[in-house]
C-alpha cells in the first residue's frame, strides 16, 4: 500500500539535557542528627522549638548537631554546604492525541417526574420522647477529693534568673519527667495539671496563679570564663570537646572542687540541661550568656 500522505503525529520532543535539581552541584544532603538529650526526650531537629537557638552554640557547632535544619534556618555551620531545594517531581510529557474518541455523554434534558420513594413521612410522635432537660447545678463541678492540697509551683533557680514561670515556659512539661525536677519537685502544681503529678503529691485542680516574673537584675547573663583544669590542660583536653566533662558538671555527676574553681563554666552551661549552678562570692547564681 501507498504511504500515508500526512504523518500521524508530531515527532517525540527531545528530552531536557539538564536535571530539574538545584544548580548548586557542590551541595550535599547534610546530617540531621539530634543531640543525645534530644534523642532521649524524643525531640527532632525539625520540630523542637529551641533548635534555632542552639544552632549558634559552640557545642552544637563543634558536633554539627541538626546540620540540615540549621542550614534551612539560615544558620549553616562553617565548612558545610547543605542542599536546600526539595526534589521536584518530574512532569510527564503531554499526549499529542486525545485519550479517547468517545464523546462525553450529555445530561438528560428533562428531570425525572417520578418521586424517588412512595413511602410517606411517618407521623410525629404524640408524646415527647423524654423529660425536659434538668436545671443546671448551682454549685461548681469541683473535684470531690477533700484530701487534695494546693501544691507549690516554685520554678528552678535558672528559671527564676531567666524570668521564666512554670505556667508559661514551653519546656515545663518536658522537664516534669526528669529526675532532677522530681527530686526537687519544681513546678509541682503545673506538672500535676499536665497529668504528670509527682509521686506522693495530690494537687487540687484549678486555675494556677502564675508566679510573677522576677524583675531583679538576676535575669542578666554574664560572659563566663571557659578555663580548663590543670589536669585537662596537661592531657590536651578542652572544655568544649572533652567527653569527661559530664562527670564534672553534668546534671547527674558534679565534682564540688571543679565547680568551686569555676572550671569550664561556659561549656558546663552550654552543654548540659539543666545548666550547672555556679555562684558568685555573695551566693547569687551566675547565668552565663549563650555563646
Amino acid at each position: 500500500p501507498s504511504p500515508s500522505v500526512r504523518p500521524t503525529q508530531a515527532p517525540t520532543p527531545s528530552p531536557s539535557q539538564s536535571p530539574t535539581k538545584s544548580s548548586n552541584n557542590d551541595c550535599t544532603q547534610c546530617s540531621n542528627e539530634p543531640t543525645p538529650w534530644m534523642i532521649g526526650a524524643n525531640k527532632t531537629c525539625a520540630t523542637w522549638p529551641l533548635t534555632e537557638d542552639r544552632c549558634n552554640t559552640t557545642y552544637w557547632k563543634n558536633k554539627q548537631f541538626c546540620a540540615q535544619t540549621c542550614a534551612e534556618k539560615g544558620l549553616a555551620y562553617e565548612g558545610t554546604n547543605c542542599c536546600l531545594d526539595a526534589p521536584r517531581p518530574t512532569t510527564a510529557v503531554p499526549s499529542k492525541s486525545p485519550t479517547s474518541k468517545a464523546p462525553t455523554l450529555k445530561p438528560s434534558p428533562q428531570p425525572s417526574m417520578v418521586p424517588t420513594t412512595n413511602v410517606p413521612t411517618p407521623s410525629p410522635s404524640v408524646r415527647p420522647t423524654q423529660a425536659p432537660t434538668p436545671s443546671p447545678s448551682q454549685s461548681p463541678t469541683k473535684s470531690s477529693n477533700n484530701d487534695c492540697t494546693q501544691c507549690s509551683n516554685e520554678p528552678t533557680p535558672w528559671m527564676i534568673g531567666a524570668n521564666k514561670t512554670c505556667a508559661t515556659w514551653p519546656l515545663t512539661e518536658d522537664r516534669c519527667n526528669t529526675t532532677y525536677w522530681k527530686n526537687k519537685q519544681f513546678c509541682a502544681q503545673t506538672c500535676a495539671e499536665k497529668g504528670l503529678a509527682y509521686e506522693g503529691t495530690n494537687c487540687c485542680d484549678g486555675d494556677e496563679t502564675p508566679t510573677p516574673d522576677n524583675d531583679s537584675n538576676s535575669g542578666s547573663c554574664i560572659v563566663c570564663s571557659d578555663t580548663p583544669s590543670s589536669w585537662m590542660t596537661k592531657n590536651g583536653h578542652t572544655c568544649a570537646t572533652w567527653k569527661g566533662l559530664k562527670s564534672k558538671c553534668g546534671p547527674n555527676g558534679q565534682t564540688p572542687s571543679f565547680i568551686q574553681n569555676k572550671f569550664c563554666q561556659q561549656s558546663c552551661y552550654d552543654r548540659f540541661d539543666p545548666p550547672i549552678a555556679y555562684v558568685d562570692g555573695d551566693g547569687n547564681e551566675e547565668i552565663c550568656c549563650e555563646t
